[in-house]
């Protein structure tokens, strides 16, 4: 129970994975008062310096101190003039501090450092620069003229905005002569003057429910007034002063913005400062994350059941036969021509869901045509004494008036007259693309036009658009049609209504129910994808955001592997080696050609990094110099768990599909060399065990090469601190693998050129799925003449009535 309640956390956690700000508080400040529970204690998150030292993440291995203030006659710390020449240590006078302890500046008047470094001249052991609103206004001592805040950079009128009686300067003017938090609450808080005038327009969407004074006045009836603005009250970056040096800022300094310096400072009234602070850095991890494990694990799963799947036919043909209901027979060329199958009738609703049904194998066996003979073929009507072995046999040339069907894998066909029925359709089948050497340089080719073309146009929008439609159909194909499948064959009803025509007979019948809620479940999923991906600033850290992609890239990469095949070592090798290239060349290459500008990451990450200063996005995040930095869809994303900061784990599917191929060619060749082995030995149990006929293939040693690679690309990461082109990796572990083993095996030569088996293999699996098909449409012809003849035969002559009857 308590495993199931970490696991429930662990999902949870992922789900409510905080947005990363641009600028994030990495300190952390506990308050605690003396003589209550730790259950009253307060955490305040702050931002750090650049200068000074950083405190352990482990709060306990922080010593706890007492609140300290600033001398009376220097209350900003500022060293008695507001220049940048450097102090010195007679400039502060010590009136205020009993022993060491956490000093509390107010912002304003001079840098950060300078502030920290008299603080540590006056035996401070740290330092906590609060925000105040008297720190955006600057105080002409002589002319006592005061200069206002400036729009966008201070405040911002569209957030909130109010007109309050001039005399408000008076009060400011009086807060800059002797800093007055008294003077400052008028102007902070949800009944601020500002958010209480008459004239208060917005002001429930200002977030700080500060106000600035503008120092613009404005006649309202007949009354002087000036006009306050929401005031920025955000986390900013604490930068250090070049006139002053590191060696004497040797202390921890942090930064509460206005509302986190104003609950602490009431906490320190309130508690007549009875309380103790613990200044310590949030923990996050430092080393490797576990997502990048996750991610690991995710594509090396994902390339493995990609190519698992694409061998799928090869593994159900050699099911049918270990099972004994296939027998496959060998023509005198030594390919495999026909097989036998046996039949049982199914019920109504597994016909409609036309999937096949349990076997009997009491039934009699059925011979599989050839490919030759699967446009027209004969039917030996078996007699009543051997209804055990009837057989689908080769048609003579001149043996052209009766036709039959072929057996399917799973059900034998019995006709129900002697009339002659017309000659089956092959199986409708995704018709796969075979790759050859112009293919993969073709790709190389199209793949590099594409990425200099996406670096030159930044059309980066409309390839998110087309990734979003063409991922749908990968889904409706791979999620939702057999998610209602499954749903359809638990209902009788809904089995029935599943695959009736959803518009009509004017469309023949194609489009049923079935696929078209497949498909428009699909691409609703889509459009919502696109939606947020395209409306959100960062869609990234939306759960639904990257849930969904991973999803769809993962679905991608299935059908991409089941379509796209290798039939030889050669094209794989040319196709590896040229992406190998092309991976080295737009990562590390192109910087050097670019002013230091590599095509490939700026690519990948829409633009680069936003260029915008920091404290500009964090109030104007949608504005263009702070968009960018959004990675393009086609890839595996995870969230960086447990780190406030933000970040991803990312896999290109270029990295699952491209050794995939070599993969899906090694699981291919396996089953095919499988499925041979029984038809021409007609053993019905593969010597060995399980784990020896996996072991003595291609497939498995390949994957775990492959899961290798992808984990040095991964360390290669967090040693370089860079991104890195995973099939830099990839190619050597995966071709190396496959050839070594075919030099050992002594195979390399055939597997070079392209092995008979694969061939072989593949006509094996069209004749059997031929089979299917030809024996689907045959029965439900049958059921068809059967539900006709009984409603004739419920048809009953009625007699007519005699007048005398009547009467």
């Amino acid at each position: 129970r308590q495993k199931t309640l970490d696991i429930i956390a662990i999902l949870y956690s992922l789900l409510l994975l905080p947005f990363a700000e641009s600028i994030t508080p990495t300190g952390a400040i506990h308050v605690h008062v003396d003589g209550t529970s730790k259950k009253r204690d307060v955490t305040l998150h702050a931002s750090q310096a650049y200068f000074g030292t950083y405190p352990s993440m482990k709060r306990t291995d922080n010593p706890s101190f007492r609140p300290m203030s600033p001398p009376s006659d220097d209350p900003y710390l500022c060293g008695g003039d507001n220049s940048n020449v450097l102090f010195k240590s007679e400039d502060f006078v010590d009136n205020s501090l009993d022993g060491q302890g956490v000093m509390l500046i107010p912002r304003g008047n001079c840098t950060f450092q300078r502030k920290t470094a008299a603080a540590q001249a006056l035996g401070a052991n740290a330092v906590i620069i609060y925000g105040t609103l008297a720190s955006h206004y600057d105080f002409n001592a002589t002319s006592e003229n005061i200069t206002y805040p400036l729009e966008t950079l201070d405040y911002d009128c569209d957030n909130g905005s109010g007109y309050v009686n001039a005399n408000a300067e008076n009060l400011m003017l009086s807060q800059m002569k002797g800093y007055s938090m008294v003077n400052e609450k008028l102007f902070r808080g949800e009944t601020n003057m500002c958010a209480t005038s008459e004239n208060a327009h917005h002001w429930k969407s200002c977030q700080s429910n500060s106000c600035l004074l503008t120092g613009e006045t404005k006649e309202i009836q007949g009354d002087t007034k000036m006009q306050g603005c929401c005031a920025w009250d955000i986390n900013i970056l604490m930068n250090g002063d070049p006139n002053i040096p590191n060696s004497q800022t040797t202390i921890p300094a942090f930064y509460l913005n206005s509302r986190g310096g104003n609950t602490l400072l009431d906490l320190i009234s309130e508690n007549d400062n009875a309380l103790s602070l613990t200044l310590y850095e949030r923990w996050r991890p430092t080393g490797y994350n576990f997502s990048s494990l996750v991610i690991w694990a995710l594509g090396v799963f994902i390339t493995w059941l990609a190519a698992y799947l694409s061998a799928a036919d090869y593994r159900s043909v050699i099911k049918g036969i270990r099972k004994g209901e296939i027998v496959l027979q060998t023509a005198p060329n030594g390919m495999s021509e026909s097989a036998h199958t046996a039949h049982t009738d199914e019920s109504d609703e597994e016909e409609d869901m036309e999937q096949p049904s349990p076997v009997s194998t009491e039934e009699a066996p059925f011979e599989l045509p050839s490919p030759a003979s699967t446009d027209e073929a004969t039917f030996e009507q078996p007699s009543p004494a051997s209804t055990e072995e009837a057989t689908f046999e080769q048609p003579s040339q001149s043996s052209t008036e009766e036709t039959s069907f072929p057996a399917e894998r799973f059900g034998g066909v019995t006709p129900l007259t002697n009339e002659p029925q017309p000659p089956p359709r092959q199986a409708p089948q995704e018709e796969d693309l075979v790759l050859t050497a112009w293919h993969a340089l073709a790709f190389l080719v199209f793949s590099s036009g594409t990425l200099f073309l996406l670096f030159l146009t930044e059309i980066y929008t409309i390839v998110t658009i087309a990734y979003g439609i063409g991922c749908s159909g990968a889904v409706a194909q791979r999620v939702f049609y057999p998610l209602y499948h499954l749903i359809g064959r638990r209902t009788r009803t809904m089995a029935k209504f599943w695959n009736k025509s959803a518009i009509g007979n004017r469309c023949g019948g194609e489009l049923t129910w079935h696929v078209l809620l497949s498909t428009f479940s699909a691409y609703l999923l889509g459009a919502t994808w696109l939606y947020v991906g395209l409306t959100q600033l960062h869609p990234e850290t939306n759960a639904f955001f990257w849930i969904t992609q991973d999803v769809m890239g993962c679905c991608v990469c299935v059908v991409f592997l089941s379509i796209i095949k290798l039939q030889s070592i050669k094209v794989g090798t040319i196709l590896l080696v040229a992406l190998f290239i092309y991976d080295i060349f737009f990562v590390f290459i192109t910087p050097l050609l670019f002013n230091g500008e590599s095509v490939m990451i700026t690519v990948a990450t829409s633009g680069g990094a936003p260029a915008g200063d920091p404290n500009f996005c964090e109030k104007y995040p949608r504005d263009d110099d702070c968009k960018g930095g959004n990675p393009l869809p086609m890839l595996l994303t995870v969230p960086r768990l447990f780190d406030y900061l933000g970040g991803m784990s990312l896999l290109g599917l270029g990295d699952i599909v491209i050794p995939g191929l070599l993969l899906s060619f090694t699981a291919r060749y396996d089953e095919a060399k499988r499925l041979i082995h029984l038809a021409e030995s007609n053993v019905v149990e593969y010597e060995g065990n399980f784990l020896q006929r996996w072991s003595s293939g291609y497939f498995v040693a390949t994957t775990l090469a492959y899961g290798i690679g992808l984990i040095m690309a991964n360390i290669a990461v967090y040693v370089m601190k860079m991104g890195q082109p995973a099939l830099l990796y990839l190619v050597p572990m995966c071709l190396g693998t496959v050839t070594g083993l075919g030099w050992k095996k002594g195979e390399l030569r055939e597997i070079w050129k392209g092995p008979r088996e694969l061939e072989v293999g593949a006509r094996i699996v069209t004749n059997v799925n031929n089979a299917i098909y030809a024996s689907q449409v045959n029965r439900r012809r049958r059921q068809q003449q059967a539900q006709r003849q009984e409603r004739m035969d419920g048809e009953v002559e009625i007699p007519p009535v005699s007048n005398a009857n009547m009467t």
